[in-house]
C-alpha cells in the first residue's frame, strides 16, 4: 500500500504543484492523498474479504458442512486494512503536501536529462520547458504556466 502510494505522489507531482500554485493548502493536499489511501485498502479489505468468504462458502459445500462466517471477522478484517493504509499513506501524503510548486513544474527527472544530452541520428528529442510567474497581486492564487516543446533532429 505504502509503494503504491509513493508511486502516486510521483507520478503526480506536477498536478501537486498546479495545485499549491492555485491556492490549495498543504492539509487539503494530505487530506486528498489519505483519503485515496483508505479508499484504496477499503477496497481491497472489502474485495479480499468477497473472495474468502466465496472460498469459505465453496469448501463449507464440498465437505457438507454449514457455512459460518463470523460478523466480528468480517468487520475486523476490514477495519484492520482500513487503519493499516491509513498507516502506509500517511508518509506519501505528508510528503507530497511539502512539495513547492515552482519546483513541481521544473522538475526533470534523471532519464530525461540524460535523453537531452544528445540524441542518435534521426531520433527526434523533446524537450518541455516551463515558466512560472506568481500573481503580481498579493492574496490571489493565479498563476501563468507556458509550455514550449522544442524538437532537436540529429543530422
Amino acid at each position: 500500500m505504502a509503494n503504491t502510494m509513493v508511486i502516486s505522489v510521483l507520478e503526480r507531482r506536477r498536478d501537486i504543484g498546479l495545485r499549491r500554485a492555485l491556492g490549495a493548502t498543504r492539509g487539503q493536499i494530505r487530506v486528498q492523498f489519505l483519503t485515496e489511501s483508505v479508499g484504496l485498502s477499503l477496497l481491497g479489505a472489502l474485495a479480499g474479504t468477497l473472495f474468502g468468504a466465496l472460498a469459505d462458502i465453496n469448501y463449507a459445500h464440498y465437505q457438507v458442512w454449514p457455512a459460518v462466517i463470523p460478523l466480528t471477522s468480517v468487520t475486523g478484517g476490514c477495519l484492520g486494512a482500513v487503519l493499516i493504509g491509513m498507516a502506509a499513506g500517511v508518509h506519501p501524503s505528508v510528503r507530497a503536501a511539502r512539495l513547492p510548486p515552482p519546483h513541481t513544474q521544473r522538475h526533470w527527472r534523471r532519464r530525461d536529462r540524460r535523453r537531452h544530452r544528445g540524441c542518435r541520428k534521426g531520433r527526434a528529442m523533446t524537450r518541455p520547458l516551463h515558466e512560472i510567474e506568481p500573481s503580481s497581486e498579493p492574496g490571489l492564487p493565479t498563476m501563468r504556466i507556458n509550455v514550449v516543446t522544442v524538437k532537436i533532429y540529429s543530422v
